[in-house]
């Protein structure tokens, strides 16, 4: 967001402080959760095992063509949308705090949203074919990566539930919560995004059938719309 706001500091200034209040935001939400993960893992009394070198994913990511990086910052944000709206705004379980939190980052999150897709439009209209196609490849390439790392996290959720319980669990046991997490995974960060019926309409304007298609046949999500 901060390389698009700085390619519009001059000619659009409404536009780079949309952008770069999206950016600012989104910084307020890494400290956010960074404290959460805080209290969690002391009410937990060890720390809970993530991903490790998240400096070198986010170069990655940023290495691939910006259409692809907009189409999944996207779909990271409507999914962030969609559950707030599944899993907290009307489950009255969960504690006051717990509500609080999560609908102040929805209120952002679902801007930043529509943001992100009018983005993905203006920087996709400008496109020749080819680097459309370019585009489409380095998409699927960054959905496929972000499965990947579904699944190591999804083993680490397992070690961290085996630390949690104090027992060990046979390996069938241990297999059948393993497939059980990554199912859930999936479904939360990559299906809940990519059919959200906002980012099967975003697509269904900026790619081609041929190119819809053929992100479907790879991430095995349907995105083929009525348009």
């Amino acid at each position: 967001m901060m390389r698009l706001a700085r390619d519009v500091e001059l000619e659009d200034r409404a536009r780079f402080e949309a952008l770069s209040n999206v950016a600012t935001e989104d910084i307020k939400h890494i400290g956010l959760f960074r404290e959460v993960r805080a209290r969690l893992n002391a009410a937990l009394g060890f720390p809970l095992a993530l991903l490790p070198e998240v400096g070198r994913v986010t170069s990655v990511v940023l290495s691939k063509h910006i259409g692809a990086v907009l189409l999944l910052t996207a779909s990271i944000e409507l999914l962030s949308e969609q559950h707030y709206l599944t899993c907290f705004q009307d489950d009255a379980s969960l504690d006051p705090l717990t509500r609080h939190i999560f609908k102040a980052y929805w209120l952002e999150a679902s801007q930043h949203a529509r943001l992100a897709c009018l983005e993905s439009l203006r920087v996709f209209q400008g496109m020749v074919a080819a680097e459309k196609d370019d585009a489409i490849d380095d998409f699927i390439e960054l959905m496929l990566g972000m499965e990947g790392l579904l699944h190591v996290q999804a083993r680490f959720d397992v070690e961290n539930l085996l630390r949690y319980i104090r027992r060990p669990l046979a390996k069938p046991e241990q297999a059948e919560i393993l497939a059980a997490v990554l199912a859930a995974k999936r479904y939360t960060f990559i299906e809940s995004g990519l059919m959200h019926p906002s980012f099967r309409e975003l697509f269904s304007m900026i790619a081609t059938r041929a190119q819809r298609q053929r992100v479907e046949q790879a991430l095995g999500a349907t995105l083929t719309t009525a348009a």
